[in-house]
């Protein structure tokens, strides 16, 4: 019998259908939307916090955005 996954188990696989490495800046909006979150309060917990770049557009990391949703703190 399957057990049933935990709300991080869940909300980790939904983040990695929007990424590999790290989400676009551009996606952030739809996958906050989908997760439930304040896209506000995302960028108020990123601030300050190192992102990579591809072709000039933020990407967050996994992780960071599982932080934020978990209402973890950040780790620099």
């Amino acid at each position: 019998m399957k057990s049933k996954k935990t709300e991080e188990e869940v909300t980790s696989e939904i983040i990695k259908m929007y990424c590999l490495y790290g989400v676009p800046q551009s996606n952030i909006k739809r996958l906050m939307k989908v997760l439930e979150k304040s896209e506000k309060k995302f960028y108020k917990f990123m601030f300050g916090q190192t992102t990579g770049v591809l072709n000039g557009e933020a990407i967050y990391y996994p992780w960071d955005i599982e932080r934020f949703v978990n209402n973890l703190p950040l780790l620099d």
